[in-house]
């Protein structure tokens, strides 16, 4: 992602795809951004990595029903965390 927010410094917000962060191992779904400085200069990056356990909690109160899925997916729809109601 760093290179990314070096060589398309207007891009906006990066989310990348999940990756292992951390002592724990944890899946991470990463978000970064520029720090551009007054003169237009690339000064760095803000990177936060959101656990995709997050989307669990998010994802439970959605009224799916019993057949229901919900999915977040990447801008290319590759798939990032499912969540279904239904056991199994």
């Amino acid at each position: 992602y760093f290179r990314r927010m070096v060589e398309q410094r207007g891009a906006g917000l990066y989310v990348g795809p999940p990756l292992r962060a951390g002592a724990d191992g944890k899946a991470v779904l990463p978000f970064a951004h520029a720090l551009i400085g007054a003169d237009g200069t690339f000064a760095g990056a803000v990177m936060i990595g959101l656990p995709l356990e997050h989307f669990a909690q998010v994802f439970r109160d959605l009224p799916l029903g019993q057949r229901g899925v919900a999915w977040l997916r990447m801008a290319d729809l590759s798939p990032v965390y499912r969540h279904s109601q239904a056991p199994g």
